[in-house]
């Protein structure tokens, strides 16, 4: 469904903000930023640590300052594209290969945040749900188109 919504949205709203946001000027609620941050944190928690964590060219670690660093111009959609191609692929091996005891492993964060894998992927899964969810619902309300639902089927 996130593919969807990147391929779907019209140039014109690519960078609207999505809504009010006092502490960015409406910079992190851009629907491209909404985008980038689901697939950004997917695939940090995907790798369970932030210690050793890179992004892939062109991203870079700013996402992880608290204060909120917004790239100075927007990812095109071909690079969002490609980066949730990545995560994918990334989330298909980690499935594939990861043990129950390592599901049940205690991943542990920099900044505090302690979790089981097993929850921590399924939280990666719910976070890329709730902001495709925005993302549709905000296409929806300009363009009123709607998504069908997406699975692995379609």
């Amino acid at each position: 469904m996130l593919r969807s919504n990147i391929n779907e949205c019209p140039e014109e709203i690519w960078a609207l903000s999505m809504w009010p946001d006092a502490q960015s000027d409406g910079r992190l609620s851009q629907y491209w930023y909404v985008i980038f941050h689901s697939l950004f944190w997917a695939d940090l928690y995907l790798g369970g640590n932030d210690k050793e964590y890179q992004p892939p060219f062109p991203f870079t670690l700013d996402e992880l300052d608290p204060i909120g660093i917004v790239p100075a111009e927007p990812f095109d959609r071909d690079t969002l594209l490609s980066y949730l191609v990545y995560v994918e692929k990334r989330s298909e091996l980690i499935l594939l290969v990861t043990s129950e005891k390592e599901f049940a492993r205690i991943c542990e964060f920099s900044w505090g945040f302690k979790i089981i894998y097993a929850e921590l992927v399924v939280d990666c899964i719910r976070h890329i749900q709730e902001h495709s969810a925005q993302c549709s619902m905000f296409l929806g309300q300009i363009t009123y188109a709607s998504h069908e639902w997406v699975s692995l089927s379609n």
